[in-house]
């Protein structure tokens, strides 16, 4: 599990998103395997990210609404970071309102590593409106 996660690290570097998705993919797999709910969560979140990277935010998606249903099975809960590639993804398909929304509540959250990508994408979401309330 950890040697595919660190396989699909190195493949990112490398920019083969394919090889990292692939390797990704073995690791949720494994942890899905193992009910290993932390790892499913890191795992699920490093699938979603590669993908995104990939420029497959349909295939993004599906991953993070995936980890937060077996997040939920085990009883534990989603984070900030999946939420984030969830909102980015929701952009990427053009769904700006679903990811505003989202990116909103992460940005007035408690996680501060995530908030500033959050009121980004949040920022984003309000410049392709041409809302400028929205930008304040």
């Amino acid at each position: 599990m950890q040697l595919n996660a660190r396989a699909g690290e190195q493949a990112l570097t490398l920019e083969r998103s394919e090889a990292a998705i692939a390797e990704y993919r073995r690791a949720f797999e494994r942890a899905l395997a193992r009910d290993d709910a932390a790892a499913i969560g890191d795992y699920g979140y490093d699938l979603a990210v590669a993908q995104l990277v990939a420029h497959q935010p349909r295939e993004a998606l599906d991953s993070s609404r995936m980890t937060r249903i077996e997040l939920a099975r085990r009883s534990a809960s989603s984070f900030p970071a999946l939420d984030l590639a969830e909102a980015t993804a929701e952009y990427r398909l053009g769904e700006r309102d679903k990811s505003d929304r989202l990116a909103i509540e992460i940005a007035t959250g408690s996680d501060t590593a995530t908030a500033r990508p959050a009121m980004f994408r949040s920022g984003r979401c309000a410049a392709d409106e041409r809302d400028a309330a929205g930008l304040n």
